[in-house]
């Protein structure tokens, strides 16, 4: 597990790009039109975020009577871990539906990540995931969380950058680069996409916001999913079994 300050410097870093990103989405050239909406998902969503991010983060270290929100070692759960497995079974039913009409190679990483979901949000409401997991392999969970939030970084860093975009749009036929895409196109379209998928990539830097985290990444991913059903029904290709 990375030390403290290695912590410390690691979210540091991961926030400066994510200021950069956003700003560059909020003023991209061409998106005039949604500065506005850009910039108000920002002003609106990003104190709420904060917030309950430094909540988590007290709640570690300070006595505060928040254990129905994010949990503790007496109560079994908090809300936190409830709204967490939600996400995480929406999103496990709609990463199924669309390994049912995607390509091969698609269908089968939309299968994975489906099941995992299910069996994530099964550890998260019977707090099995101390159980699951070891102390050591806890360490390195936070590693894969750290990788896991810079290439969310990375794929922001893709949305904003035009080049990036129309590579990726010429490519996008390829196998898992249309998923790629779709996600990509994601960020560009939704008003809020950006804001959770920035903080998110932040928040997975340090341990102390690991409840916090976990929820906001279940949030992110469940979000993504739900607008990629939508878009294989507005193709008209209805998720049912392929042939």
């Amino acid at each position: 597990m990375p030390s403290f300050m290695v912590q410390i410097v690691l979210i540091g870093v991961a926030a400066l790009m994510a200021l950069v990103i956003a700003l560059a989405h909020i003023f991209a050239e061409g998106a005039k039109g949604q500065l506005r909406a850009r910039l108000m998902a920002f002003l609106v969503l990003g104190p709420i975020i904060a917030v309950l991010a430094a909540a988590s983060m007290l709640h570690d270290h300070v006595p505060l009577e928040l254990s129905w929100v994010f949990g503790s070692d007496t109560v079994s759960m908090g809300l936190v871990g409830i709204v967490t497995a939600l996400c995480l079974l929406v999103a496990a039913f709609d990463a199924l539906l669309i390994s049912r009409v995607d390509t091969a190679l698609s269908r089968y990483a939309f299968m994975v990540l489906g099941v995992g979901c299910f069996v994530l949000a099964g550890a998260e409401l019977h707090r099995l995931d101390q159980l699951m997991f070891g102390l050591s392999s806890l360490q390195s969970l936070n590693l894969v969380y750290s990788a896991i939030g810079f290439a969310l970084i990375a794929l922001s860093a893709v949305s904003v950058l035009a080049p990036a975009r129309k590579w990726l749009e010429r490519q996008r036929g390829q196998l898992i680069l249309r998923d790629i895409h779709a996600f990509i196109s994601w960020l560009q379209t939704s008003r809020c996409a950006l804001v959770f998928t920035l903080a998110t990539a932040v928040l997975l830097q340090h341990e102390s916001f690991e409840e916090y985290s976990e929820l906001m990444l279940a949030m992110t991913l469940m979000m993504f999913l739900v607008a990629y059903v939508r878009e294989w029904n507005a193709r008209g290709l209805p998720l049912s079994p392929a042939e």
